[in-house]
């Protein structure tokens, strides 16, 4: 029977939300009451004025620095700095044309640091040769005799100078020229001496310089290609 009554109980508690008879009710504890002082209070808030807004919180400043900044003058630099980087840019693109004009440079008179087998024209190939017989290197003094030549020729339009061409190629210019057979004979030597890897001695460098002296000033005393057409023509 006890058992029967406890499940009626349990069922009509967990169904119905109603407590059993014999439910132990906690005792419930009082809030604690404190006393309020209306002096006091009057005395707290007198003097304050509800009827103004409360002024805006000063700001900061780190340093002494100020940070107010117009958002006007931010756009002004802004737009400036832009158009100075434009101007920059510019210069750099247009800087050879614009600095240097249009001009013409004198391939005979102007020299860098080219390499010959680059560009004979833009090669210092005198001072080249200068230091090659002063640090007595005879075979690559040769070289650079025989690149002065290449550049004469090149400049009296008897041949046309290409990075790719060879020495073969320029005797085959010099076809219809009087000075083919000395060009034949000058390049023999320095194809001898330089692809041969001959070593010379002061006396024998000697006797070829001499042999590519005398060509220089055969080839300087003639006119040039250009020259020889303009006179051939006039005399027509």
């Amino acid at each position: 029977m006890r058992m029967r009554l406890l499940k009626i109980y349990l069922w009509l508690f967990l169904h119905c939300g109603v407590l059993p008879a014999f439910a132990i009710e906690l005792p419930q504890q009082a809030p604690e009451k404190h006393s309020f002082s209306e002096a006091q209070w009057e005395k707290v808030k007198k003097g304050i004025d509800y009827s103004r807004e409360a002024p805006p919180a000063e700001k900061k400043s780190t340093r002494g620095l100020s940070f107010d900044f117009d958002p006007g003058i931010g756009k002004a630099v802004i737009y400036i700095a832009v158009f100075v980087l434009l101007i920059f840019i510019l210069l750099k693109v247009l800087k050879g044309n614009m600095l240097l004009g249009d001009k013409k440079i004198n391939s005979k008179n102007t020299f860098t640091n080219v390499a010959p087998e680059d560009d004979i024209h833009h090669s210092n190939l005198e001072e080249l040769y200068a230091q090659a017989m002063a640090e007595g290197n005879f075979r690559l003094a040769v070289r650079y005799r025989y690149l002065i030549i290449i550049r004469e020729l090149s400049n009296k339009q008897f041949i046309k100078w290409k990075k790719e061409k060879t020495n073969a190629d320029y005797i085959f210019d010099m076809m219809n020229n009087a000075f083919q057979k000395p060009f034949r004979e000058v390049t023999f030597l320095f194809e001898k001496i330089w692809y041969g890897q001959t070593e010379l001695s002061e006396q024998n460098f000697l006797l070829v310089s001499t042999r590519f002296n005398e060509f220089m000033t055969e080839v300087k005393g003639n006119p040039s290609a250009s020259e020889e057409t303009s006179k051939s023509q006039t005399d027509s």
